[in-house]
């Protein structure tokens, strides 16, 4: 995967029921997910920007900026400038309009 697919750039939300193993499933803001408490989820954006959603203190999603670059091939390496959260890696499995399905590498170097 050198050249980043288009579909990759969208807001994606964690579907963990779909999870398996070491793999991590997100699915697109606008699919009906069962009731759940609270979902992470990312938006990767052209250009090297990232929003990392956590779960707030009222169980809404928080916004988190950050980068990500693409470390080789299929490696995307997630920094946040402002140390709010620790850097990591992701290994994109495959993604297409209705997953994106990743491996969380290891931390990134600083």
């Amino acid at each position: 995967m050198t050249a980043l697919p288009a579909a990759l750039f969208n807001r994606w939300i964690h579907s963990r029921e779909e999870d398996s193993g070491e793999v991590t499933v997100f699915r697109p803001s606008t699919f009906a997910f069962p009731p759940s408490r609270g979902r992470e989820g990312i938006e990767l954006r052209e250009g090297g920007e990232l929003l990392h959603y956590r779960m707030g203190a009222t169980d809404r999603p928080d916004a988190v900026a950050g980068r990500w670059r693409v470390e080789r091939d299929n490696i995307i390496e997630v920094d946040f400038p402002t140390a709010q959260l620790s850097p990591y890696r992701l290994e994109v499995i495959s993604v297409d309009n209705e997953a994106l399905k990743v491996r969380r590498i290891t931390t990134a170097p600083r």
